[in-house]
C-alpha cells in the first residue's frame, strides 16, 4: 500500500466540504467523511482514475459525492492528494 500525503490544499478545501455538510446534516457529514476516506485508501491500494488537465495528475470522482479527488504519484510507494474539488467548482485549471 502507498503512503498518502495530502497537499495543505487539499486537508483545506476537504475541510470546507465538511463544514459546509456539518452545518447542513451531520448524517450527511459523516457519510461523504466515509466515503471520502475509503476512495482514498482504495487509490492508495490501486491508484485508477483519468488522466487530469494538469500534466502527471489524474482525477477520480468519490462515488455517490459530488467530490473528485485530484492526486498525482510521484513515485511507486506514495499517493499525493492534490485537490478535493466539488463538481459544482469551475475548474478550468485543476491545480
Amino acid at each position: 500500500m502507498r503512503r498518502i500525503i495530502w497537499s495543505a490544499r487539499a486537508k483545506r478545501e476537504a475541510e470546507s466540504q465538511f463544514q459546509y455538510l456539518e452545518e447542513r446534516s451531520l448524517q450527511g457529514l459523516t457519510l461523504v467523511r466515509n466515503r471520502l476516506s475509503e476512495a482514498v485508501s482504495k487509490l492508495a491500494e490501486m491508484p485508477v482514475g483519468r488522466p487530469s488537465k494538469a500534466p502527471g495528475a489524474f482525477e477520480k470522482y468519490v462515488l455517490k459525492t459530488s467530490l473528485i479527488i485530484v492526486y498525482e504519484l510521484p513515485d511507486e510507494n506514495t499517493l499525493a492528494i492534490l485537490r478535493i474539488v466539488h463538481t459544482s467548482q469551475d475548474r478550468p485549471e485543476l491545480l
